[in-house]
């Protein structure tokens, strides 16, 4: 069983090396067959991994959009939208199968927030907790294949849009991993 995780930034951003961690993390798990980056036309930098699919949109993707395209482009039991800037840490797919596994493989949603980090111009990561997020915004979701497809049309970074995830899943039963 493999994850998608579909992320999305502007043009701008697509080559600064806080970008290219979080994406290169990305593609060391095994267990993430497909990365696909929204907003993006070309990357400066090379990434071996050809995981990578570029997906050019015009403005302001909408979350439904990323949902359905993902899930029409990349055939995995598993999908995830991902704040650009995320690195996982530890066995992401043991969390997963056990989410899905808890959840008697019927609709689940795991999500989180992250911790903020340092990145020196070495790349050297080192990690420091520097408390709650003001804002209190979620950074990512993971459920699997056919979830999430009714999303209302709400725009990446609208206020609140990533707790429609929780208000959806709430609705529909899913159980909801934190």
């Amino acid at each position: 069983m493999k994850l998608t995780l579909v992320t999305t930034f502007n043009e701008k951003c697509a080559n600064t090396t806080v970008i290219k961690t979080a994406i290169d993390n990305w593609a060391s798990y095994k267990f993430i067959k497909n990365i696909i980056l929204f907003g993006v036309e070309d990357l400066k930098w090379k990434n071996e991994s050809k995981k990578i699919i570029l997906f050019k949109s015009v403005g302001l993707p909408l979350v439904s959009d990323i949902i359905s395209t993902a899930q029409r482009q990349a055939k995995t039991k598993f999908y995830g939208y991902v704040n650009s800037d995320i690195i996982f840490r530890g066995d992401l797919e043991a969390v997963v199968l056990k989410a899905y596994n808890f959840a008697r493989k019927k609709s689940f949603l795991v999500t989180g927030l992250r911790t903020n980090i340092e990145i020196n111009e070495l790349q050297y990561i080192k990690t420091k907790r520097l408390g709650e997020i003001s804002h209190g915004g979620l950074d990512y979701f993971i459920f699997k294949n056919g979830d999430f497809l009714n999303f209302p049309n709400l725009y990446v970074g609208k206020v609140y849009w990533d707790f429609k995830f929780i208000e959806i899943a709430k609705r529909g039963n899913f159980q909801i991993f934190d």
